[in-house]
């Protein structure tokens, strides 16, 4: 049983891309379930995230996901101030489900591509 994570930034996945790598670090096939951020990103931060399922994650900006690309992703149940599902990122071929903030319930200040939006909620504005 995975155990949820509390961070600052991106709780269960924190991803720094190296100089000597040369290429975007990447998660794919993956479950980022219930994990919280006190500020970017309750489930990822950074990086990309690819055919994954992004759930019942939180934090202030980007509850699922914050400064992250999202392929063919599932963002559902995620909270945050700003952002519900993600904020500051890429969004491709996502599905955005029933995910609540503030500010962007579903999605705040990124771009999104080909993406389905249904059910989200904010308090405020978006």
């Amino acid at each position: 049983m995975a155990l949820p994570m509390r961070r600052e930034r991106g709780a269960a996945q924190l991803v720094r891309s190296s100089q000597s790598c040369g290429a975007s670090p990447h998660a794919r096939c993956c479950q980022v379930v219930g994990n919280a951020a006190s500020y970017f990103g309750g489930g990822a931060y950074s990086g990309t995230l690819a055919d994954c399922i992004i759930s019942t994650n939180s934090g202030t900006l980007g509850g699922g996901a914050a400064y992250s690309s999202s392929i063919s992703c599932l963002f559902v149940g995620n909270s945050a101030n700003s952002g519900g599902a993600a904020s500051s990122g890429v969004l491709i071929n996502c599905k955005v489900i029933g995910n609540s903030a503030s500010t962007g319930g579903g999605i705040a200040y990124g771009r999104l591509s080909g993406c389905a939006i249904s059910g989200n909620s904010a308090s405020g504005s978006g």
